[in-house]
């Protein structure tokens, strides 16, 4: 492939991205200029958009290695306080029982919103999500880029005709959505904060199936492309979070 068609698609850069408002204007062209520099090397778009989910990963990986580390203290913190927690609920009434649960956490040398942390990989690549978006949907190449059974990774997967048509959903089974979904909850599931009663744990699991049917739902219209990076990056997100507790048991282990 010649240099000098690297980056060059059926429009010039500056048209694909002028319907992005400013700054975001930046992170659409620098991964497409990203995406196009990976496909120069690996001249498949569906390995190319893995990889880039990989890439991106990588970028956010001390950010998200910190925020896992606090995930997982604080599940052993939320364990450690269980017992305390579900007698101060059941004492304590208002606000003297907030008072109580706030110390215990200060007890415990941990913040109540320290299980909060994870969501910020998810609200960092809010960005790169829109930005490629646009990037998928508007790339001249990728409208006819095939992947396995994806005719274009620019438009749904679709998969097979429905004989009828499902609200929210269209008359097309896309599968991409449904791995995706799978791989969704699976990193949700990662390291959930411990119930301290048996309603507690069902309404977490209950929030959690709620969300990732969001997220089904959200992006089962969406290009595959982008479909395929989003699973791909949750695919890379367990595996990094395995490889982290693994390296911590064997580290225990080795005391």
């Amino acid at each position: 492939m010649a240099a000098g068609g690297l980056f060059c698609s059926g429009f010039p850069a500056i048209l694909l991205f002028s319907g992005i408002w400013g700054w975001m204007d930046w992170v659409s062209q620098g991964l497409y200029f990203l995406l196009r520099g990976i496909h120069y090397l690996v001249p498949d778009w569906g390995v190319s958009i893995i990889l880039l989910a990989f890439v991106v990963r990588m970028v956010l990986y001390p950010l998200s290695k910190k925020a896992m580390i606090a995930q997982m203290r604080f599940v052993e913190a939320q364990k450690a306080m269980a017992p305390e927690m579900a007698e101060i609920k059941r004492n304590f009434k208002g606000g003297e029982q907030s008072e109580r649960i706030l110390e215990l956490y200060k007890t415990h040398g941990v913040s109540p919103f320290a299980g909060l942390k994870p969501l910020l990989i998810v609200l960092v690549q809010l960005p790169i999500l829109i930005a490629l978006f646009q990037v998928l949907g508007s790339a001249e190449p990728l409208k006819t880029a095939r992947f396995l059974w994806i005719d274009s990774l620019a438009a749904p997967d679709g998969l097979f005709p429905l004989a009828f048509r499902v609200p929210l959903l269209g008359d097309r089974f896309n599968l991409l959505p449904v791995l995706m979904a799978v791989f969704t909850l699976l990193s949700f599931k990662l390291a959930p904060a411990p119930a301290t009663d048996e309603k507690g744990g069902r309404s977490q699991n209950l929030f959690l199936v709620a969300m990732t049917l969001v997220f089904f739902v959200l992006f089962y219209s969406f290009p595959s492309g982008l479909v395929l990076y989003w699973t791909f990056a949750n695919v890379f997100h367990i595996l990094q979070y395995r490889i982290m507790v693994f390296s911590g048991a064997r580290m225990n282990s080795g005391k």
